[in-house]
C-alpha cells in the first residue's frame, strides 16, 4: 500500500473462525516513521458482542515499543442509541528507552461522543490524567492533567529539527468542538521547570500553548525566569502542516549555548549569557537565526585550536553568517 510517499509494506492477515470461539483475527505490517519502519501488530478475537484486542509497535532500529490491551462490548439495548463501551487494561509504552505504564481505564462512545473515564499513564513521578467528553460541542471537554511531564518526550517523538523543547511541565491541556472541523486547544496554568532550547536551560517558565486549526499551528509563548531572576520572552508558532517555524526571543541575559546547533561548523562549545532581541524561523529542515545581542562574558571553544576564548560584545546574526565587531578575546593565560 502506498499514499503519497509514504509505503506500507509487509501486510499479513489471518482469521480464522467456529461457532464456538468466534472469529480470531492477527495484522502484522510495516508502517512509514520519520527514520526508520514501525512494525505493528494487531490481535483480536470477536465472540458475540465482545472483541477482545492487542495493539502493539515496535520502532525498528529504535527503543520505543509499546502494547496495549483493550476489551470492547456493543451495547445495543432496544429504544437506545447503540454504545461502545471500552475497558483498558494494565498496558506499557517504552518511550525514549523508558518504560510508562496504562493503569485500567474506560470509555464510551455513542452518538458521536467519547467519554473518558481516567485514563492515567505514568513514569515514575510523571503522570498524564485524562477525563472528560470529546465531541463536536464546545460545552464537552476533555482535559489532561500534566504533572512533571518531560517535555523532551514530546518532542523528541516528534523528531523536528531545531524544535527542541525541553524542562519538566506541570498543568493542564483542555480541548473542546474536537470531533468538529474547528478543534479548540490550549493550555491551562502549564509551568515548565527547567525550560530548555537545543539542551540549553534557560530557567523556569510560564507557558501557554494553543492550537490554531486554520494554520495547523502551534502557538507558544513563554515567560522565562532565569536564576539572575531576569525574565526572558519568547514568543511564536510551529507550522505543523507547513513544516516550519517563527520564534521570537526577547532575551534578558539568556543562556546562548542555546545557539550550539547554529555555529557547530566553527566552534566546539559556546557559553555564556546575551541580552537582545533574536528572531528564529524557518522550514524544519533550514532554519535560520537573526537579529542583535549582547553577549555578557561569552566563552567560545575553537576546535581547530583547542582553546577556549572569552570575551563579551555584540553578537549580530544574519541569514547567512555571524558578526561579532570589535570582539576582543583572551584565553585562560589572559593571551
Amino acid at each position: 500500500l502506498k499514499g503519497s510517499d509514504k509505503l506500507i509494506k509487509g501486510t499479513t492477515l489471518q482469521a480464522t473462525a467456529t461457532p464456538e470461539s468466534g472469529l480470531d483475527i492477527e495484522v502484522k505490517s510495516k508502517l512509514p516513521g520519520k527514520k526508520n519502519s514501525i512494525s505493528s501488530y494487531l490481535t483480536s478475537k470477536v465472540l458475540e458482542d465482545k472483541i477482545k484486542a492487542n495493539v502493539g509497535w515496535d520502532f525498528d532500529g529504535g527503543t520505543d515499543r509499546g502494547s496495549l490491551n483493550v476489551a470492547m462490548y456493543v451495547r445495543n439495548n432496544p429504544g437506545q442509541p447503540v454504545a461502545l463501551l471500552f475497558d483498558i487494561h494494565d498496558s506499557d509504552i517504552v518511550i525514549n528507552g523508558e518504560k510508562w505504564d496504562v493503569k485500567p481505564a474506560d470509555a464510551l462512545f455513542s452518538e458521536n461522543v467519547l467519554s473518558v473515564n481516567n485514563l492515567e499513564i505514568c513514569h515514575g513521578d510523571q503522570l498524564l490524567h485524562v477525563n472528560g467528553r470529546a465531541s463536536a460541542s464546545p460545552n464537552d471537554t476533555l482535559k489532561a492533567k500534566l504533572r512533571d511531564i518531560d517535555l523532551s518526550y514530546i518532542f523528541n517523538t516528534l523528531n523536528i529539527n531545531y524544535v527542541t523543547f525541553g524542562g519538566h511541565a506541570t498543568g493542564n491541556a483542555i480541548a473542546t468542538s474536537l470531533f468538529s472541523k474547528h478543534p479548540v486547544a490550549r493550555t491551562e496554568g502549564l509551568k515548565v521547570r527547567d525550560f530548555s532550547y537545543n539542551n540549553a536551560i534557560l530557567g523556569n517558565a510560564d507557558l501557554e500553548g494553543s492550537w490554531d486549526n486554520a494554520s495547523k499551528s502551534i502557538g507558544i509563548r513563554a515567560a522565562i525566569l532565569n536564576q539572575d531572576n531576569l525574565i526572558t520572552k519568547a514568543d511564536g508558532r510551529v507550522y505543523i502542516g507547513g513544516d516550519s517555524l517563527r520564534f521570537k526571543f526577547d532575551a534578558n541575559k539568556i543562556n546562548i549555548a542555546l545557539i550550539k546547533p547554529f555555529v557547530a561548523g566553527f566552534l566546539d562549545d559556546v557559553q555564556g549569557k546575551a541580552t537582545g532581541q533574536l528572531t528564529l524561523f524557518g522550514t524544519f529542515k533550514n532554519i535560520g537565526l537573526v537579529g542583535k545581542a549582547f553577549a555578557d562574558s561569552a566563552s567560545v571553544k575553537v576546535g581547530y585550536t583547542n582553546v577556549t576564548y572569552h570575551g563579551s560584545d555584540s553578537l549580530l546574526f544574519y541569514i547567512d553568517r555571524i558578526s561579532i565587531p570589535g570582539f576582543k578575546v583572551y584565553d585562560r593565560y589572559g593571551n
